[in-house]
């Protein structure tokens, strides 16, 4: 084989490589209240296959080469050809994988837990109540989280989540970029589980919704996402409620210090906030259910 054959098929296979890990990359691009989103990070398809491309002189060549399996053999554009469509098609799943439909199908749960199991464990619950007030309040989250506004986001949050959201905001604003979430639309919301342990109550919800979710620079150019695309995540939220709590416990959640004689929100050692207790249902973890 003449070695100019050989180095262009090296060429042909590191592009193709390079290709396929920045569609895997792309998979793993996150945005929502706590980078829970996948989705397509806006590739230009025209940027690297231009007819007008300098390459194009390069794959001109009718050179042939052994496959080295037994007198077999594959003529160099065939294999250049099929170089370009293994790229084209790893480029197609990757936008396909980003896309995330509206009408995209979902594994869903198919044991929910009903309001009278709930009320073994909550007597006064209701379950169509408790349902509207959890997707507003996943709602004023995803805007509380666009606004960086952290007052709210302590008042909807446990402080665990609070810290953790804080934090990755405020990398977020060091980069001066904003996570812009619009036109929710929900699809499907229900109970999942539900228990109580030392005192709080814990509530599991199914939520499936779908919204338009990009990030934007200081221009206001979209660096991340597709403001034109939504996005259909499905998610599982979970809630719980200190309000039966007697007893405050009086260590930092985020470090166990002790908050004796305490008097602002924060703790004195770790700086984290701290949210003195939850007499409301507050969100707790908030993660994409895998299919």
């Amino acid at each position: 084989m003449k070695k100019s054959n050989i180095k262009y098929i090296v060429l042909g296979i590191l592009l193709v490589f390079t290709i396929g890990i920045a569609a895997l990359n792309n998979f793993k691009v996150k945005a929502d209240s706590g980078w829970d989103s996948d989705y397509d990070s806006g590739w230009d398809s025209g940027s690297s296959w231009d007819s007008g491309s300098s390459w194009d002189s390069d794959w001109s060549s009718s050179s042939s080469y052994s496959s080295g399996g037994g007198g077999g053999s594959m003529s160099f554009s065939g294999f250049v050809t099929f170089l370009i469509i293994m790229a084209v098609v790893i480029y197609v799943m990757s936008k396909s994988k980003a896309s995330g439909s509206p009408n995209s199908s979902y594994l869903r749960i198919t044991q929910f837990i009903s309001e009278d199991e709930i009320r073994k464990i909550i007597p006064d619950f209701n379950k169509e109540e408790f349902l509207v007030n959890a997707y507003q309040k996943f709602l004023d989250v995803q805007g509380a989280w666009s606004e960086f506004d952290y007052d709210a986001l302590r008042k909807y949050l446990s402080d665990e989540l609070f810290n953790t959201y804080k934090s990755q905001l405020k990398v977020l604003n060091a980069k001066k970029q904003k996570n812009i979430m619009t036109d929710f639309n929900k699809l499907d919301i229900n109970t999942v589980t539900a228990y109580q342990n030392e005192g709080k109550a814990t509530i599991e919800v199914e939520l499936i919704v779908s919204f338009y979710d990009y990030v934007v620079d200081k221009d206001n150019n979209v660096v991340r996402g597709q403001k034109n695309r939504k996005i259909t995540n499905h998610y599982i939220l979970t809630f719980i409620s200190s309000k039966q709590v007697k007893n405050k416990s009086n260590k930092c959640p985020n470090c166990n210090a002790p908050l004796d004689n305490v008097a602002s929100n924060k703790c004195p050692y770790c700086k984290s906030t701290i949210v003195s207790e939850h007499y409301d249902w507050v969100l707790s973890k908030k993660e994409i259910k895998k299919n």
